[in-house]
């Protein structure tokens, strides 16, 4: 279970039964620990407690066994492939100790010389000072409570010095195992270490929370005084010694996040390449049932009524760009942000729009194979995430959207009727092969008026529904000129569309980077 990351899919998948077995299972009192700090009698404190508690059942626990860690040492190279980024973080390192072990207290003292002691430490003045390889680097042993903690060594650097990096940062971790520190190094250590431990008294909870974390684990109270103890009496013999037996400079995990075409030498020098996929599985789409020669049926005819609706194929279909602009009220956590916004569409499946945000314009193109954004701070390209969602936006965009069904290229599938504001709508899917979404059109008039998906917000995944309003015509195609977007059933977005140009001339050049 350590192991494991939470993903959308895995948080999607709990029920209410999942939790109610678990509280059932693990909520017992031989299994809780209840501390109290106070000026109080202890006596009767202890009463008020049992009092309170009275008829809370102890109950026989089955815990899941802890999963035996592997502590063989060997070397592999990972490579998450990054392709817009221009910096690479990089890790390396090897299973580490628990907290139980005999060489804890000198490995302390051990990892402020290496890359735990701030600007004094090896790996800041070797690889980020005097090699000016990186932006942030460090690294050391983390022990952990029940099992064996790692051993990390970090850092940010250009793409271009990522080999540079990564033999910088091993032959920091050689030298603590070939050469004793010096006696400064250690007084450094020691020093950086013991000036720090007043920061272990803050707050009263986080002292009775580190005494509670001792009585769980079965460490002595006593044991933070222990470890002050511990480092103060560390000889630089002990620093060489617990670096020998526990750094592993040869038999190490490498994990690269980048783009290797711009690496200033091949990963693979190092040895044979493991690719690592980092992405994170989104919540799919919602599942429908298996469409019917009948749903399909259905599904086009009313489909055709709303093509109809909005202003006939033969309109929709002579659409090659138009141009909207609009004013948006965009809700955040931070409150409410207004947005002007001048979007060029050219169909099917190039965009480009200027957004004026409060801190400046930014603009957001994207020519059908590639992407970038340009703001006050800089233009990057468009992350492959971000070129995927752009994708998907001009799939679903409603003129696209009538000239791929009513070409035929578009499956539609009936899904049956649902009430949207009070009235009744015909609901299908709409599909490419690749994307999906969901079309409610009302059933007096066919227009649309709700369209739903899996889309993204600054928060995260969600799920999105826009609601269309104020139709009007342009050169015989219909256009809403509002458009409220829900987010996960809050309001998102409310965009007031000002004006729309169909056809106008398209200065080819807004889809140059600059």
């Amino acid at each position: 279970p350590y192991a494991r990351h939470e993903e959308y899919a895995t948080i999607d998948a709990i029920t209410r039964d999942d939790l109610i077995a678990f509280h059932k299972k693990y909520y017992h009192p031989n299994n809780v620990s209840l501390a109290l700090w106070g000026d109080f009698d202890s006596d009767a404190i202890v009463k008020k407690v049992e009092k309170a508690f009275k008829g809370w059942q102890k109950q026989e626990i089955d815990f899941p066994a802890m999963p035996k860690v592997d502590m063989t040492y060997k070397n592999s190279v990972n490579l998450a492939l990054k392709e817009d980024a221009n910096q690479a973080p990089i890790i390396m390192g090897h299973v580490g100790i628990k907290l139980d072990d005999p060489d804890y207290f000198p490995i302390l003292v051990m990892n402020r010389v290496l890359g735990q002691g701030g600007f004094s430490s090896r790996l800041v003045k070797e690889v980020r000072t005097r090699l000016g390889l990186a932006y942030a680097t460090g690294g050391g042993i983390n022990a952990q409570w029940e099992y064996p903690g790692t051993f990390t060594c970090f850092s940010l650097t250009r793409t271009e010095n990522v080999m540079q990096a990564i033999e910088a940062i091993r032959t920091e971790i050689r030298r603590m195992t070939e050469e004793p520190i010096t006696a400064e190094e250690l007084q450094q250590a020691k020093e950086s270490y013991l000036n720090s431990f007043v920061f272990n008294f803050d707050t009263r909870s986080e002292v009775i929370g580190r005494i509670m974390t001792y009585d769980y684990y079965g460490f002595p109270d006593d044991f933070l005084q222990q470890t002050k103890a511990g480092v103060e009496k560390v000889t630089v013999d002990d620093v060489l010694r617990v670096a020998k037996k526990h750094l592993h400079p040869d038999e190490l995990h490498l994990l690269v996040v980048g783009n290797p075409e711009t690496f200033d030498e091949p990963l693979d020098k190092l040895g044979k390449v493991n690719m690592i996929d980092i992405s994170i599985p989104e919540p799919g789409d919602e599942q429908v049932s298996e469409a019917t020669a009948e749903d399909l049926s259905k599904g086009k005819e009313v489909m055709m009524m709303a093509v109809d609706a909005l202003g006939g194929a033969d309109a929709n279909n002579a659409v090659k760009n138009y141009n909207s602009k609009s004013n948006i009220v965009l809700n955040t956590p931070q409150g409410k942000f207004d947005i002007k916004a001048n979007v060029t569409t050219v169909l099917p499946n190039k965009v480009a729009a200027i957004l004026n945000l409060p801190f400046g314009e930014m603009r957001q193109v994207f020519d059908g194979e590639n992407g970038f954004m340009a703001s006050p701070q800089g233009t990057q390209d468009m992350p492959s995430a971000d070129k995927e969602d752009t994708m998907k936006q001009m799939f679903r965009d409603l003129v696209g959207l009538v000239q791929g069904i009513s070409s035929g290229d578009y499956e539609v599938q009936y899904l049956g009727t649902e009430q949207v504001d009070g009235a009744d709508a015909d609901v299908v899917m709409v599909s490419n092969g690749d994307y999906s979404t969901k079309l409610y059109l009302d059933a007096a008039s066919h227009m649309p008026v709700k369209q739903s998906y899996r889309g993204k917000t600054m928060m995260g995944p969600a799920a999105m529904e826009e609601m269309y309003s104020m139709w009007k015509p342009i050169e015989g195609v219909m256009f809403p000129f509002k458009t409220v977007t829900m987010a996960d059933g809050e309001e998102f977005t409310v965009a007031r569309v000002t004006a729309v140009e169909v056809n106008g001339t398209v200065d080819e050049s807004m889809f140059d980077k600059p």
